[in-house]
């Protein structure tokens, strides 16, 4: 049910765009930006404008000002028509009368200092009181997280390569082609300064490595507390108010007391430049260990395995729901590029976790799925902990026998194998967390034993029994390995299936609503814009299937049954 500061926003769109009707240029427009209209027209902003209204309290401005849920539609609306970055937004609402009617744009009265538009500074204006929140305007206590984000980034600091914390990891530059194999005497050379880089290295304190095992201590002395009141909280409120619970009422997360989710990671590649800013008189074809500025402080240099290269930038982190043919986000995060999803994974599951045990209505997450990128024993006891049933690929890294049962032996997967290496059938449970295995011809699985004679398909290594040789095994002992949806069961198969929804959600972000166009070098920036993008995927699974423009004819009562569309709008 909209609110009636939604219904009323509905009304004035629709008398200014009957008005700008009647031009038939405006006409045209208002075709062509149908379909963004459609989505802006179904989502409800005003559940956000308690969060948004934290960074203007006691703005001395406050007559003047604009509307923080004005510039928050103008910002999904710019995700929607491909210009998100304020540089080019703030322009196109500015000549377009037809958009400035969609956000709702109201134009001052005469002698006022406002622009008829939202200006460039403004749109940064609001991403900065959106991450201060209180602090924006409440009394000073300590640096504003904006302004300590500013000072980084005019900060000089010294060069990827002469930074004694990184442990090298990050100066790892693709290589363009393969070379071709040297001379016995270049290959000493490169020997000799490889062991001297080595030398080098050793003597660097390394820097504190972010695993899954450190995520995995912090989630546990934490698991009592709240999750921090910083900008991600107040992103996922926002996501959530606006997008999740609708999507929840309209039947597309399926069973909200089970939730069957995946995860995935991605690279962001930011625009600001990689190797820095030179401030010293050197000269710029020399490689110098002088300090340099960098725009993205919080940006570093991360390899993304799909495209095989190396990128300079963050790495963003999804949890998802993949339902009713659409791929809606739950939570996300944002990391240095250098960062895995051994430790972005745990992040961000126990920052949702927590924000559905503080709900009343009883969400909770059932199943988790993902690829070999989170394949971790520590990744594995926390789903097991937070009662969430794991369904990741397993690594390549598994050993031949089990490790505390020599005489049962392992397949790439994990599987217990019988006397013929066959893997054995997945059969229940023998107790609590004890998957149980038996043998694949009594399963159904194999017509006839590997080992059977020529002679006699119907041979069994234990004819007697109903379900042949067994093996049980503890999930409690080794959570990888066995987990308790075993890995070559066809319930492992479905829930692995869904995976798949993670990383269209990734790609819809990046090229459908033009993440990649936003060009922006601040990590608030960046982190706002990933939520803003999957409050619009939810925004448009409600409106999977309308065709636009004719919908836009009906509003306007220009087509069939145009007078009851526009009674009911």
């Amino acid at each position: 049910m909209p609110s009636p500061e939604h219904t009323a926003y509905q009304a004035r769109v629709l008398d200014a765009l009957r008005e700008l009707a009647t031009d038939p240029d405006r006409r045209r427009d208002i075709d062509r930006h149908a379909n963004a209209m459609l989505v802006l027209w179904h989502v409800d902003l005003e559940p956000a404008r308690p969060i948004l209204e934290l960074g203007y309290r006691g703005d001395r401005r406050s007559e003047e000002r604009w509307c923080p849920v004005v510039l928050l539609r103008c910002l999904l609306l710019g995700a929607l028509l491909g210009c998100p970055n304020p540089n080019d937004l703030a322009p196109e609402l500015r000549c377009n009368p037809v958009l400035r009617a969609i956000v709702d744009v109201i134009c001052p009265p005469d002698g006022s200092r406002r622009a008829a538009s939202p200006s460039i500074g403004v749109f940064y204006s609001f991403f900065h009181r959106l991450h201060d929140g209180t602090q924006h305007t409440g009394p000073p206590v300590g640096e504003r997280p904006s302004d300590h984000q500013r000072r980084r980034a005019m900060t000089p600091r010294p060069p990827w390569h002469a930074r004694p914390e990184l442990d090298g990891k990050e100066d790892r530059k693709p290589v363009a082609k393969k070379r071709k194999k040297a001379s016995k005497k270049v290959s000493k050379h490169r020997r000799r300064r490889a062991k001297t880089a080595a030398k080098a290295k050793a003597k660097r304190p390394n820097q504190p490595k972010k695993t899954a095992q450190a995520a995995l201590d912090i989630a546990r002395a934490l698991q009592d507390t709240r999750n921090p009141a910083d900008l991600t909280q107040r992103l996922l409120e926002i996501l959530w108010a606006c997008g999740v619970v609708e999507s929840a009422e309209k039947g597309l997360l399926g069973d909200v007391h089970a939730l069957i989710t995946s995860g995935d990671g991605s690279p962001l590649e930011t625009n600001a430049a990689g190797l820095g800013h030179k401030l010293c008189p050197c000269s710029r074809r020399v490689r110098c260990d002088c300090p340099r500025r960098f725009s993205d402080p919080d940006a570093t240099r991360g390899y993304d395995s799909y495209r095989k290269k190396y990128v300079f930038g963050h790495w963003f982190y999804e949890v998802a729901v993949g339902s009713e043919g659409h791929d809606l986000p739950l939570g996300l995060g944002l990391f240095p590029a250098h960062y895995s999803d051994f430790y972005a994974s745990i992040t961000v599951t126990e920052r949702l976790y927590k924000h559905l045990r503080d709900r009343t209505d009883g969400w909770k997450m059932a199943t988790h799925s993902a690829d070999c990128g989170e394949d971790g024993r520590a990744n594995h006891e926390y789903l097991r902990e937070r009662d969430i049933k794991p369904v990741i690929s397993i690594s390549k890294s598994v050993p031949a026998t089990h490790p505390d049962r020599p005489d049962v032996h392992l397949s790439q997967r994990g599987i217990p194998l019988c006397d013929a290496k066959v893997e054995m059938a997945s059969w229940g449970t023998g107790g609590k967390d004890r998957p149980q295995f038996v043998c694949p011809v009594k399963a159904g699985k194999l017509e006839h034993c590997p080992l059977a004679p020529r002679d006699d398909q119907a041979w069994l290594c234990q004819p007697g029994t109903r379900l042949g040789p067994q093996v049980t095994v503890s999930t409690k002992q080794q959570p990888r390995l066995h987990p308790e949806i075993s890995r070559n069961s066809r319930k492992y198969r479905k829930l692995y299936a869904i995976r798949t929804s993670c990383e269209r959600s990734n790609g819809v972000k990046k090229e459908t609503l033009h993440l990649n166009r936003c060009r922006h070098r601040r990590w608030s920036f960046w982190v706002t814009r990933l939520y803003l993008a999957a409050l619009l995927q939810h925004a448009k699974a409600w409106v999977a299937g309308m065709d636009a423009r004719t919908w836009v004819a009906g509003l306007l009562g220009e087509g069939p049954g145009s007078s009851q569309l526009a009674e009911a709008a």
